[in-house]
């Protein structure tokens, strides 16, 4: 089977153009006749294919320069050139954007419309079976001189409940739930059915048959997995066979899996053996290397934790294993841990006291979640310390604040006049702002100085960010998602906040002098109308954000909203810029670069880049032509990294970053560090992945080597491999107080088998390492599998290569969505720049390949 790799070869097959007629006119008379779409569109808005004002099938396409595979799967990007070249179709002039997917040769063979695609998804696998079992078109033909039809017609009686139930749209036919009727009885007192003419042997026999009920006495005396189920709760687990009058297990095709993740076994017992423990079963050795759930898993990590760990770190590890593991049983996880949980209170209280230190201890953590001990049934101790809010020295704040202030430029200081104005200004009014700057025009700073002088006069202040990375820049800042209670997944208009009224975060919303929301243009606008929602409840105010002082920020030359598979229209529409809030912001601009006040030059050339006006490269509209000053052809990971890399050295490369434009380049990039630079033994980490279906006999149809293979956008690799060393990223928000958000970047300190021990790149010598266990994720509709794929895995990616920069090697595979992702690349280096260089040889060649190299100063 031939497969197209190349946009050369999709270019041989598939064209998307309409042909010359001077030269190819055969083929144009096809072409126009049969493979262009509409006219639709504001063309011909009433045409059939035009739903809520867009067309289903997304045309006209966008124009390409040169074919492009696009990495989120589906269809390529075919090759559609701007040459204006127009056929009249239906009194409408049509271009390339219209032309409908061909391939010559077939066209001048059958002269029909047959639309060629090339399929690079796993869903096509089924398209094809369906024609393989469809069959070919038949026919069975009768002459009658009866009319069967209209006889039918004729005949037909509708009754008046079978038109409404009709009309109505009702279902003729379901199917509901399987029933299992269990026999409930006292003992002895079963009833026993026979018939007359039965002998009365056959009677007897009768009598001692087991019923559901003494079968599952049975099963619990044979099968001590079944005596965690409750006697309603077996028929999910187990079947009941009415010829054997005996529960069995209900299996799945899956088998054991255990030995695909044992090496140099030898014999069977070698399969069933780890860690030098020989287990009873497959299973059991299976549940031992943490391929199946089980709350063994997280009992073994704790345990493995205490031998190594202090108890504040495994605390903090406890209350993770709670919040984001969902174990089934919290209490006795607590209690297996309890005497290791509280060592370091029993050195100076009693036992009684230090239980209930710990407990509040542990109840303080689960604060930060929004959770309480009360909410996974842990003991309560007589008297609960409340967890503070974040508490800010008055006179620290306002002398900082002071500093700031005096740092301030003439932009910052206009907004930073017009802001504190609104937040004293008692009179109920409209206090929303927004201050646009590109990176480094000193947003951040202007928050801060806002946030330490109001703080220092005894006033709240609530900052957050979209991403937790941002969030951490803030002091006491939180992600957007976690302060205001949003709804994880695609919001609508009718979306709510998960905050009561009644609340301790609705309580410290309404006391906040001010909001301050970092990284705005990256947030949906549906935020926006959800949070504005939220905040005119608590405050009782139909005004815009109830009346509360709001400062917003960001640059919109950055990423904007992200929407799966979505056009340029999509964002745009997601923008916070489409929202109906966004008139009534007081809107500022910053424009002094003060990070790169020693390079003019790179400010200003910066800027063209973030605004889409550097010169373009030849015909592509997404290639640009860099400095000569910036082009190197070195390779990539001998610039950034050394030769050797361990922790003794961990200095010269936690802070350098390769950045990769797609998921794939960065696998490859770090598999290639991982093994050639890093010294150390490579250890592989195996997920738990199981899947759940509409239908639970759908979950057959994916074998678990194909479920092990994909690679959902945010979640890790199922094979993770790992070395001490090696820096790593969070892929989840854990605890934005201690710094743990989606985008951490940390260094593993030590690979165990249950957990690692990791330390945050930036940790001052008072910072605890982070104890990191296996977390269930679990994808969602977005990811377009036909199924949910729940994963319980290690909550890292190897951030060799990596699409967060640091201290940027940056390479850009794919010249889509150069403008602002390369924008931000660049701007992220915080001005201490040693060189910029952009490796142009592969553009040379290929033309859609750009590499750009940023290297920060090295600090003496």
């Amino acid at each position: 089977m031939y497969k197209p790799k190349v946009a050369e070869d999709v270019d041989q097959l598939i064209r998307a153009e309409i042909p010359d007629p001077d030269t190819e006119r055969e083929l144009y008379d096809i072409v126009v006749t049969n493979m262009m779409h509409g006219p639709c569109g504001v063309l011909n808005p009433a045409c059939s294919c035009m739903v809520d004002g867009k067309c289903q099938k997304d045309f006209p396409k966008p124009f390409n320069s040169e074919t492009q595979f696009r990495s989120a799967g589906g269809y390529p990007a075919y090759r559609r050139r701007d040459d204006g070249r127009a056929a009249l179709v239906r009194n409408r002039e049509l271009f390339n954007d219209s032309v409908v997917p061909y391939n010559p040769y077939l066209l001048l063979k059958y002269n029909a419309h047959i639309n060629v695609e090339v399929c690079s998804t796993v869903k096509s696998v089924m398209y094809l079976y369906k024609y393989v079992y469809k069959g070919h078109d038949v026919a069975t033909v009768r002459v009658c001189a009866n009319d069967e039809i209209q006889r039918f017609i004729d005949t037909r009686y509708v009754s008046a409940p079978e038109a409404i139930w009709r009309l109505f749209s009702f279902r003729m036919q379901n199917r509901s739930h399987v029933i299992v009727r269990l026999a409930v009885h006292l003992e002895g007192r079963h009833n026993v059915f026979f018939r007359s003419s039965e002998l009365i042997q056959q009677v007897e026999r009768a009598r001692f048959r087991d019923t559901s009920l003494t079968a599952y006495f049975r099963l619990n005396a044979t099968d001590p997995e079944a005596r965690q189920y409750l006697y309603h709760e077996v028929p999910n687990h187990y079947c009941w066979n009415v010829s054997t009058c005996t529960w069995t297990r209900r299996r799945t095709n899956t088998g054991d899996r255990v030995i695909g993740r044992m090496r140099g076994c030898v014999s069977f017992a070698d399969v069933k053996t780890v860690d030098g423990v020989l287990h009873p079963s497959y299973k059991a050795a299976t549940t031992a290397l943490g391929l199946l759930e089980d709350d063994t898993a997280w009992s073994r990590c704790l345990a493995e934790a205490c031998q190594h760990d202090t108890p504040r770190q495994v605390r903090a590890l406890f209350t993770i294993i709670c919040v984001y593991c969902l174990p089934t049983n919290p209490l006795g996880l607590y209690n297996g841990v309890e005497e290791h949980l509280m060592s370091d209170f029993l050195r100076n209280q009693p036992e009684g006291a230090a239980r209930a230190a710990c407990l509040n201890a542990i109840n303080h953590l689960l604060g930060t979640h929004g959770k309480s001990l009360a909410d996974f049934g842990l003991p309560v101790p007589d008297v609960i310390e409340e967890l503070p809010d974040a508490v800010h020295d008055a006179i620290g704040e306002a002398e900082r604040g002071d500093v700031l202030l005096q740092q301030l430029n003439v932009e910052q200081r206009a907004v930073y006049d017009r802001v504190m104005a609104a937040v004293l200004d008692p009179r109920p009014s409209a206090k929303v702002f927004f201050v646009n700057g590109p990176g480094g025009t000193g947003k951040t700073m202007l928050y801060s100085c806002l946030m330490s002088v109001l703080r220092g006069r005894n006033m709240d202040v609530l900052a957050v960010a979209f991403t937790g990375i941002a969030a951490g820049l803030l002091d006491g800042g939180r992600t957007v998602h976690s302060t205001f209670g949003l709804p994880f997944g695609v919001l609508t208009n009718e979306s709510t906040s998960t905050i009561k009224l009644q609340s301790r975060m609705a309580h410290r919303i309404r006391d906040a002098a001010l909001i301050v929301w970092d990284e705005a243009p990256m947030s949906p606008g549906f935020q926006l109308t959800v949070v504005d929602r939220l905040l005119k409840d608590i405050m009782r105010s139909n005004l815009p954000f109830g009346g509360k002082p709001f400062l917003l920020g960001g640059d919109f030359r950055q990423i904007l909203p992200v929407i799966s598979h979505g056009m340029r229209s999509d964002i745009v529409g997601a923008c916070i810029k489409s929202n109906e809030l966004w008139p009534v912001m007081q809107q500022f601009s910053l424009t002094r670069n003060m990070r790169a006040d020693g390079d003019r030059e790179f400010a200003a050339w910066l800027l063209l880049l973030g605004n889409g006006n550097v010169n373009r490269y030849g015909d592509d509209e997404n290639a640009i032509q860099v400095p000569r000053r910036f082009l190197c052809q070195i390779p990539l990971a001998d610039f950034v990294f050394p030769q050797i890399m361990n922790l003794r050295n961990i200095n010269d490369y936690a802070n350098k970053v390769i950045l990769c434009s797609t998921n794939e380049g960065c696998r490859q990039m770090n598999e290639g560090i991982l093994r050639n630079r890093l010294e150390g033994e490579i250890r592989h980490y195996f997920s738990t992945d199981t899947i759940e279906c509409d239908d639970p006999e759908d979950a057959a149809d994916f074998p678990i080597e194909f479920i092990h293979s994909l690679h959902p956008t945010g979640l890790p690799l199922h094979d993770l491999a790992l070395k001490v060393g090696a820096v790593v990223m969070l892929l989840r928000n854990l605890d934005a107080k201690r710094g743990l958000c989606n985008g951490t970047r940390m260094v593993i300190v030590e690979l165990r088998r249950l957990n690692f021990r990791a330390r945050l790149l930036n940790a001052t010598e008072h910072d605890d390492d982070i104890i990191i266990p296996r977390i269930p994720l679990t994808t969602t509709e977005d990811d377009g599998l036909p199924f949910k794929l729940k994963s319980t895995k290690e909550l890292l990616f190897c951030k060799m290569a990596s699409r967060i920069i640091i201290d940027i090697l940056y390479v850009y595979e794919e010249s889509v969505g150069l403008r602002s992702s390369g924008y931000t690349a660049i701007k992220l280096v915080n001005g201490k720049i040693e060189e910029v260089r952009f490796d142009v040889k592969e553009l040379i060649e290929k033309r859609n390949d750009i590499d750009f190299i940023i290297k920060k100063h090295e600090r003496n």
